[in-house]
């Protein structure tokens, strides 16, 4: 709690220059810092960071739509960069040759969206960020959720790291150790925490029935409902090294999760370990305050049971089928939909499982225009990190990604052509023919010419460049009703 302020007999129309250095190490280092910027003028400063930020928002170049779309699209892609802060040889405990990343607040937000968005158009950060991970892991023993000012924050739902590294491990990402990374995700998911609140995972009870019983934590069905997709993702970099066993068990383990599906309730609610209900069974938080809710974190028991992004056909029969899945997404969207909180991000692309794309259209479209807009308000929540911002990014864009899984979904996109950057100068296209206000609907889909009838294609597609085709129009079609995204 440091601070310090100067003032200036200034005559009329007088420029004062500051140059400011900071450093966590020393005064000595904060005085190697702010010498950086020694013998450059404000100007050529100004000329440098501008420069900076056009390499890094030039990844990404959009026509068409709205000038404020656009203006939108650009500020929300400048929102993904700014966190975390590359802190490397300014912190005594890592090396001056390791990069090294602070201020993850925390990877619960920002694995669902700025990640996957840095794994295609900034691939060596977001190797960089795996292998600072990866020192926390060897330093202290677990990987982080958040990791502030040189020590764990808090945890806020499942171990997301093993959905971060899964992620790059299926999207061959490279560029890290992917034993160390596959060792550092299993201990989360086989050894029991000695400080859950702040890394791993309450096991002991979850480890054998599947979901953490009531009274053990808050949040603790939405925590379990995490700790399922977690499991999942870990068997899937299990699976890549070799290591079948583990992948079976965890898979198995990841589908024990339905056993809080409530066939009445239609969506997921707390149990004892003996494995009664608890008392209460709401489609509403029980506490207003809903970070405190005793079994979901953020979101209402309704919205969080969509969460089971490795098992949506299970999930789909378990309400009955498309139609009734289809009624109980209308439900949430009439009800209480609140795209602020992250659980939620995926759910207008869940439509999709249950072959309606034109209503994840509907929706989508509805949460761009009216949502995000080039205005002090103009995000329809705190951003968390860019996380916000990176949902806003790929839905413009027309493709959602799902974090963990090498798919991408096609939404309904704001802008005509897109043209996203990647490695080895290689560029992937989105284009979207007759694209309107009331041509939102895709009609059909092409993918490097070649006819596209679903609504979704896999990361190797445009890691390697090419062209995906969208032929919008005003009524909804038959494009992409059957051929679901792949499911456990």
């Amino acid at each position: 709690r440091m601070g310090a302020y100067a003032s200036f007999n200034l005559k009329q129309n007088q420029t004062v220059g500051v140059r400011v250095g900071i450093s966590y190490l020393s005064p000595e280092q904060a005085k190697e810092n702010v010498a950086e910027t020694s013998g450059f003028t404000f100007n050529e400063i100004y000329q440098k960071s501008d420069s900076l930020w056009n390499n890094y928002l030039g990844r990404i170049k959009v026509y068409g739509g709205l000038p404020s779309q656009r203006q939108t699209f650009y500020s929300a892609l400048r929102n993904t960069f700014i966190m975390p802060s590359d802190v490397t040889g300014q912190v005594k405990a890592y090396p001056q040759n390791q990069v090294h990343y602070w201020d993850h607040y925390c990877l619960w937000d920002v694995f669902r969206t700025v990640m996957p968005l840095h794994t295609l158009i900034v691939p060596e950060k977001q190797r960089e960020i795996i292998r600072s991970l990866l020192q926390v892991y060897e330093k202290r023993g677990w990987l982080p959720d958040a990791w502030i000012a040189g020590d764990y924050g808090y945890v806020q739902g499942g171990t997301n790291a093993d959905v971060v590294i899964a992620d790059a491990v299926v999207k061959d990402l490279g560029g890290f150790e992917v034993e160390k990374a596959f060792n550092a995700i299993k201990k989360n998911s086989t050894i029991p925490s000695d400080n859950p609140e702040k890394y791993g995972r309450y096991l002991e009870e979850y480890a054998s029935l599947g979901y953490i019983p009531a009274g053990i934590v808050t949040g603790a069905v939405s925590r379990s409902l995490e700790y399922a997709y977690n499991d999942f993702c870990v068997a899937e970099v299990a699976e890549s090294v070799g290591e079948d066993e583990t992948a079976e068990k965890l898979y198995k383990r990841s589908g024990k999760i339905f056993s809080l599906f409530n066939d009445e309730a239609k969506h997921f609610w707390a149990k004892d370990s003996a494995g009664n209900w608890a008392d209460n069974i709401s489609a509403d938080n029980l506490r207003k305050d809903h970070w405190n809710d005793p079994f979901f974190y953020e979101a209402t028991p309704l919205a969080y049971s969509s969460y089971v992004p490795h098992n949506m056909k299970e999930l789909i029969q378990r309400h009955g089928g498309n139609e009734a899945y289809t009624i109980y997404l209308d439900r949430i969207f009439q009800r209480d939909f609140d795209l602020g909180n992250e659980p939620l991000f995926l759910l207008p692309y869940q439509y999709i499982y249950a072959g309606r794309h034109d209503k994840a259209a509907v929706e989508l479209q509805n949460l761009m225009k009216n949502l995000f807009l080039p205005t002090p308000h103009g995000l329809p929540g705190q951003d968390d990190s860019g996380a916000l911002s990176g949902w806003y990014v790929f839905s413009s864009m027309g493709i959602y990604p799902v974090a963990g899984q090498d798919i991408y979904l096609i939404g309904s996109p704001l802008f005509s052509r897109t043209e996203i950057m990647l490695e080895q100068d290689r560029k992937f296209t989105i284009i979207a023919h007759n694209l309107s206000d009331e041509n939102i609907y895709v009609q059909r889909a092409e993918l490097n010419s070649a006819n596209l009838n679903k609504a979704w294609f896999r990361h190797h597609k445009i890691a390697s460049g090419g062209t995906l085709e969208l032929f919008m129009g005003n009524k909804p079609s038959a494009w992409a009703v059957e051929n679901a995204p792949p499911s456990l």
